[in-house]
């Protein structure tokens, strides 16, 4: 009777093995198919997004074109403000602008005195000083030197490169879409329904011996105790057989 009772346990303990790689080998697809929902979403956003970044990008890239036309003009420009700052200090400050400064919100409380003070002597070079930065025009003329001569070809083509990669690469199909992937998740839930049938089977076979323990235990019949051991063994060999036949799905879905 021992031996019945030790086959049933062993019998029970397969079963929620295969209930175990059933649940682990689930998990495993459900979350390859998560992963592909979230592979969709992206490309979705991608087809929202890629157009309009190629069309800004394309719109900052004329105006880019457009000023380095221009760059030579505007460097020869900045080499001018030297000429153009002993121009303006010659010229003296008109009384119409001095009124103004105490009414434009850019020029500062300690600014308009030194202009109410100083304004017969002023010129108008001191006019504009006073009410920018602070910083003369040498100052002004290397900030826009740098500035400027930053932005050369080489900066479209930094621009314009992976732009024309991202727009290739965007419009393959082959990597908007994983090859392959229905026929994958189609033999994944064939898996699955094997694998499912191997657990009832298990399942069930656990259940029987179980019972057939329990009815001999009740009835005290000696006799049966060599049939209903042989019955087991032979049960129990399916039952392994079917383990091995789990294993083998659970390392296959592991492993796809």
């Amino acid at each position: 009777m021992n031996a019945l009772v030790l086959r049933a346990h062993l019998a029970f303990r397969l079963c929620g093995m295969s209930q175990v790689a059933l649940q682990a080998c689930q998990r495993l697809v459900h979350e390859q198919h998560l992963q592909h929902q979230g592979f969709m979403i992206a490309i979705a956003n991608m087809s929202l997004t890629v157009p309009g970044a190629k069309s800004k990008t394309e719109e900052f890239l004329t105006v880019l074109q457009e000023f380095l036309e221009k760059k030579p003009h505007y460097l020869q420009l900045i080499e001018t403000l030297e000429e153009v700052e002993a121009t303006l200090a010659n010229i003296p400050l008109l009384p119409s602008l001095a009124k103004q400064v105490s009414q434009d919100p850019m020029t500062s409380i300690s600014s308009c005195k030194d202009i109410e003070e100083q304004r017969d002597n002023m010129t108008l070079l001191d006019w504009l000083q006073a009410r920018g930065s602070g910083d003369t025009v040498q100052q002004l003329s290397q900030t826009c030197m740098r500035d400027i001569q930053q932005f050369t070809e080489e900066t479209v083509t930094n621009i314009q490169t992976p732009l024309t990669k991202l727009m290739v690469s965007f419009g393959d199909k082959n990597m908007r879409t994983i090859q392959g992937l229905p026929e994958r998740f189609s033999g994944l839930d064939k898996l699955l329904d094997k694998l499912s049938c191997l657990v009832q089977e298990q399942g069930d076979l656990a259940e029987a011996m179980d019972m057939n323990s329990k009815e001999a235990n009740m009835l005290g019949d000696s006799s049966i105790l060599p049939d209903l051991c042989m019955s087991h063994r032979r049960q129990l060999i399916i039952m392994q057989r079917n383990h091995g036949k789990i294993m083998e799905i659970n390392w296959r879905v592991d492993h796809a």
